[in-house]
């Protein structure tokens, strides 16, 4: 069913794409991110697909009393699925040739989600942070929106059927229940769930229904006439607003997303109404002519900046602008000759689902290979000598491995827990596993967010885990109960803002608790130092990758094949230690104030690692093997087991 064109839906579009591209751009001036919100525009599509999948719904059931489940599927597959499948298979050619082995398998697996439509619960599952540097690396990232909207479109209609044939009456009712239901919902996840929340449908889908009940009156005539002039000011002004000043950390979506989400719906709303100035900018010919192109904009965006970043020349806006200006005409071609071809009735379905199974199979085929061949190591360890290859494979060798050690010791006696994320998992592996430790204590984990402990260990029945499954969550209340029984307390955990927050009145509750209370700082974390566009060596490029994605022990490695020399060493340690984040460092300076408040011990984790007179930070242990595994401050085995000896003769348990 053809709906009545209105160019200033195409005029949100823009905006809403707009906000996305330069939100990933990264643009940074003055040390302010442009368009931090920028990531808003997502819900800002996500109400325009509902006021529009709704207003198509609704329109042919007035016409025909009823509506074809098949016409509605056929339209949503010839717009969405052929483009996307371009854009999957090129980038899977890049790929092939840009991806660490790691990566690329990494990437195999989202291809397969993606043409499911499961990206969003692929990232889900993988506890991805959307906003992480990180999750920018993945190339798929930004399908699971797309995941999210064809769930939408599966749900959706079925459930405008049934509720228009069996309970017309209560339309209203049913909708709006849904959308509250959603609401409370996500907020709720933000605190429960918060990457179930982020990814998943049941938490969105009040922001599709929110522009589906602007559809629903303009449908049955039911709008009140009120000052458009006002509305869509207002409207745009809360969009700007989000835009301009929320950012990754908000709880999202929650209550907050209700602003551009209601921005959003004030301008469609003043649609319906005589034109205003607002609504004139929105259809001028720029921003119509982006939004026709958004869905490819949006399509090919992210590919590009997630492979420049593993290209090492993402830090360059000059790069940045070139790539958007790639985007631009990608999109266009990607619009005439792709878009504009499927959705073309002329060309028969039977056509097109015929492309859409060869391309499928083509990328079904390429995935399983991938994956069955471990990412083609081959590509890069061909160019890697067996000395190389094993310095470097020492980051497989994490803490977790201490564990498998430890099962063989009988559990009597509850002394110690260790709360905390992953960071405090590999405190806890280490300790555990220590052989003068286990003679006098028996460690236990509480593993969730420290953010949200205090909830937990109050209520004891409450979960704080990032994860739904049912598995976690009872494992997470059977460890909880170890709290109850132990003595000692230590919090160990890789710090976000919100857990420093949250850390004063946990140290409170525990301390009431009678128990003894011992924090942590933080794990060395580093700013690695960005390689030059003039070292990339094109002719090698995963080497150079590689080189550019490692840390400076390993990029020595990789370099000069060989250990260094001590004084290479020295030099080595100093650029760790001017390398700390500082942003680590003022969160540390805040916990200890916090710690010496609530007179508890606090131990600077970091000395162990870290010579702040010299200036220095280890990178390797007294055996010369690897101390850290990766960029976010995790230590390897051995490493461990060194710091678990120090922590030992330091007394700091008892």
């Amino acid at each position: 069913m053809k709906l009545l064109y209105k160019p200033e839906i195409d005029g949100l579009r823009a905006l809403a794409v707009l906000s996305v591209i330069v939100y990933h751009s990264d643009f940074i001036f003055n040390n302010i991110k442009i368009l931090k919100g920028g990531f808003l525009g997502v819900d800002i599509f996500f109400t325009i697909s509902g006021y529009l999948i709704t207003s198509i719904l609704l329109k042919e059931y007035s016409k025909n009393k009823k509506i074809s489940l098949i016409n509605f599927y056929e339209r949503r597959i010839r717009r969405i699925l052929p483009a996307l499948l371009i854009v999957i298979l090129t980038t899977s050619f890049l790929s092939i040739l840009i991806l660490l082995p790691e990566s690329l398998y990494k990437f195999a697996k989202t291809i397969l989600f993606s043409i499911s439509f499961l990206t969003n619960m692929y990232f889900w599952k993988s506890q991805t942070v959307y906003g992480a540097e990180e999750s920018f690396l993945s190339p798929l990232l930004h399908t699971w929106s797309l995941s999210v909207e064809e769930q939408f479109y599966i749900f959706y209609p079925v459930l405008i059927i049934l509720t228009l044939t069996f309970f017309k009456r209560k339309f209203v009712l049913i909708i709006v229940t849904i959308f509250f239901f959603s609401i409370i919902l996500s907020i709720l996840g933000n605190y429960y769930v918060p990457s179930f929340n982020f990814f998943m449908l049941p938490t969105r889908v009040w922001e599709f229904i929110a522009g589906g009940m602007i559809s629903y009156y303009e449908n049955k005539n039911r709008l009140l006439k009120i000052n458009n002039s006002y509305i869509s000011l207002i409207g745009l002004i809360m969009i700007v607003f989000s835009i301009l000043y929320f950012n990754n950390e908000l709880d999202h979506p929650s209550l907050f997303t209700i602003i551009p989400v209601a921005g959003t719906c004030l301008i469609i709303y003043s649609l319906n109404f005589k034109s205003n100035i607002i609504n004139k900018i929105l259809s001028n010919k720029i921003f119509v002519n982006i939004g026709l192109i958004s869905y490819s904009l949006y399509l090919w965006h992210f590919p590009l900046f997630s492979l420049s970043k593993h290209l090492g020349f993402y830090d360059y806006n000059v790069v940045k602008i070139l790539i958007i200006f790639l985007t631009f005409l990608l999109s266009i071609i990607s619009f005439k000759y792709i878009e504009k071809y499927f959705r073309n009735k002329k060309n028969k379905f039977f056509k097109v689902s015929l492309f859409i199974m060869f391309v499928s199979f083509i990328l079904v085929s390429f995935s399983i290979k991938i994956i069955q061949e471990n990412g083609y190591e081959k590509r890069l360890t061909k160019n890697l000598s067996q000395f190389q290859i094993n310095f470097l494979n020492q980051k497989k060798d994490t803490p977790i491995n201490l564990l498998n050690k430890n099962k063989k010791h009988e559990i009597k006696l509850d002394n110690v827990i260790v709360l905390g994320n992953s960071h405090g998992f590999d405190l806890y592996a280490s300790l555990s596993n220590n052989k003068y430790f286990k003679k006098k204590y028996n460690f236990h984990l509480l593993q969730g967010q420290i953010q949200c402990l205090e909830e937990s260990i109050k209520k004891r029945n409450k979960v704080c885990v990032r994860f739904l499954q049912f598995k976690h969550r009872e494992q997470f209340k059977k460890r909880l109960e170890n709290y109850y029984k132990s003595d000692v307390v230590i919090i160990k955990t890789r710090w976000s803002d919100n857990d420093v927050k949250k850390l004063n009145s946990l140290i409170k509750y525990i301390k009431n608790d009678n128990k003894k209370v011992i924090i942590f700082s933080s794990n060395p974390e580093f700013n690695f130092e960005k390689i030059h566009i003039k070292e990339f060596d094109f002719q090698n490029i995963l080497k150079s990758i590689l080189y550019k994605n490692s840390d400076y022990i390993d990029r020595f490695i990789i370099k000069n094949n060989r250990m260094p020399n001590n004084e290479e060493l020295i030099q080595i340690n100093k650029k760790y230690y001017n390398s700390l984040k500082m942003s680590i460092m003022k969160k540390d300076k805040m916990i200890k104030e916090i710690s010496e408040l609530n007179k508890v011990k606090y131990f600077d984790f970091k000395s162990l690692i870290c010579n702040y007179e010299k200036n220095s930070c280890f990178d390797l242990t007294k055996s010369y093997k690897k101390i850290y595994t990766d960029q976010s401050g995790h230590l390897s085995s051995d490493a461990s087991k060194y710091t678990a000896n120090q922590i030992y003769q330091m007394n700091l348990i008892n």
